[in-house]
């Protein structure tokens, strides 16, 4: 097969090579990170020159490469999209952007999630929480595509409108929306699924500022023993977003009185060290069962 990989995530770290026989297969790599430095010799690689986000870019200076793909691999947050339509558009098998979009988008997560009736904190188009902004609280101003806690903004209702009379994206139809801001402990569940099944799972709880990572607090994690509560929120919540197979980097927020809250997911490995401390607990390996669906 053809096989073309989006590369972003350190390849010591992913280590294509492992699910991919190299030899077998011809196996081109577009590198996001500005270097080819420590990939497979003999593969054949290039310096991606625009972003994965601009994708009529893409396809247009490397449709020698995507016209052939067999498979089409991306397994960092930021380029599961961009990889959607490009498979798209050059008819290449695996996820489209249907199926990706309620993984991604924070917002259509969110509307999915409250269609269901999965346990959520409250949330808010810029529209509706401009037109009816509530009194007293803390909310939180969230981007849509981005990761992690990057361009989060928290504030009380009036500093939310203010930052939101001030934000480029804040238009009515948005980029961003309003969350309502709920104290607690935040935990993230990492495994993956087959065919639905969620086959392997461990909990952790977050150590640290999950807001205030983005500007340089440090964070970190611990595992602990599951709850029966917080593993049937996962397995509840994710066939709703239409995942079924692949890792997933499940987070939720446990409240004062104990409840699980449904917070956001990603349909790939957790960053950090979550991949190497899951391989301690559980002897797998979370990177290669994930490009094995790939």
């Amino acid at each position: 097969m053809n096989i073309v990989i989006l590369h972003r995530i350190p390849f010591a770290k992913i280590r294509y090579d492992l699910a991919v026989d190299h030899d077998r297969h011809t196996v081109r790599y577009l590198s996001t990170t500005g270097t080819t430095d420590g990939l497979p010799a003999g593969a054949d690689r290039r310096v991606l020159t625009t972003p994965t986000a601009d994708v009529d870019a893409l396809a247009a200076e490397h449709a020698d490469w995507l016209g052939s793909a067999d498979r089409l691999i991306a397994r960092s947050e930021y380029d599961l999209l961009p990889a959607a339509h490009l498979r798209e558009r050059f008819g290449i098998p695996g996820d489209r952007p249907a199926d990706i979009a309620p993984l991604r988008d924070k917002w259509l997560m969110r509307t999915r999630a409250a269609a269901a009736g999965i346990a959520q904190p409250a949330f808010w188009s810029v529209a509706d929480f401009r037109r009816n902004p509530p009194t007293t609280g803390t909310y939180l101003i969230k981007p849509r595509l981005e990761a992690s806690s990057t361009g989060i903004e928290t504030g009380d209702a009036r500093q939310i409108l203010d930052r939101l009379a001030a934000h480029p994206a804040a238009s009515d139809t948005s980029d961003v929306f309003v969350e309502q801001f709920v104290p607690g402990q935040i935990w993230h569940l990492d495994g993956y699924l087959r065919h639905g099944v969620v086959r392997t799972v461990t909990s952790s709880v977050y150590v640290g500022d999950c807001l205030n990572f983005a500007h340089g607090s440090p964070l970190g994690s611990a595992q602990t023993p599951d709850e029966p509560e917080a593993l049937a929120l996962l397995r509840r919540t994710l066939p709703v977003l239409g995942q079924r197979d692949g890792a997933f980097h499940f987070e939720l927020i446990r409240t004062g009185d104990g409840r699980f809250l449904f917070l956001e997911t990603a349909s790939r490995v957790g960053g950090a060290g979550v991949a190497e401390t899951f391989e301690l607990r559980t002897g797998v390996n979370l990177y290669q069962v994930d490009l094995a669906h790939q």
